[in-house]
């Protein structure tokens, strides 16, 4: 992806960060026109990387709990670094070793969620792949075996905000939550991408393709 000389931000800068918070922003209140009905809820924030979408998920929720869950070492540096209280450290796939038996959340946020066999890449032509890597959804799926340990902390009537870099992602997200017993609300291209801070793709874009389910 090319980049003007005179648009450029550093990658991993105070500067790439706030514009991909206030990027983050914007997709949210696309998403979520009626803030003040989602004020103070509990956020569970997965797979969030250095949570570069904390001040955009507080400034806008207002939430009374955000737990922010990932478990690569050098994400969280960055997280502790730029000082995101949120985050946690831990497996996803042991969640109930990080969050409470009592903890519950009525929205869970899902950014760039890597549901890819090979992962998601680390350059911008990698991201609007086609289906050619798609995988079906079995029932010893890793990422079907996280979701209904997600939504065993989650209210009845929780709500899931979910993006994707890859449309083979995007397919794979619809079959899961379907197996989960989750009714998509919205499924779509996103209109409003989010400039990257430069963490997984410098001067690229994120969150290419929305799910919204409940």
């Amino acid at each position: 992806m090319a980049v003007l000389k005179d648009n450029y931000i550093s990658p991993g800068s105070a500067e790439a960060r706030q514009k991909e918070i206030n990027d983050f922003k914007r997709i949210l209140s696309n998403y979520f026109p009626d803030q003040k009905a989602f004020s103070g809820k509990r956020i569970l924030n997965i797979g969030c990387g250095p949570v570069t979408e904390e001040p955009a998920l507080n400034e806008y929720f207002s939430p009374s709990k955000l737990v922010s869950i990932d478990n690569c070492e050098y994400r969280k540096e960055d997280a502790i670094k730029n000082n995101r209280k949120s985050f946690v450290f831990g497996d996803l796939r042991e969640l109930e070793k990080i969050l409470s038996e009592k903890d519950r959340f009525d929205i869970i946020i899902g950014r760039n969620v890597p549901l890819s066999p090979g992962g998601t890449g680390t350059y911008p032509g990698d991201f609007m792949r086609s289906c050619t890597d798609y995988k079906p959804v079995t029932e010893n799926d890793m990422w079907l075996g996280i979701f209904r340990k997600i939504k065993g902390f989650c209210e009845e009537k929780s709500t899931m905000f979910l993006t994707f870099l890859r449309t083979d992602e995007f397919l794979r997200a619809e079959k899961i939550l379907e197996k989960i017993n989750y009714s998509i609300i919205k499924k779509e291209e996103n209109s409003h991408l989010c400039f990257s801070d430069g963490i997984g793709v410098a001067h690229g874009t994120k969150d290419h393709f929305i799910i919204l389910a409940q």
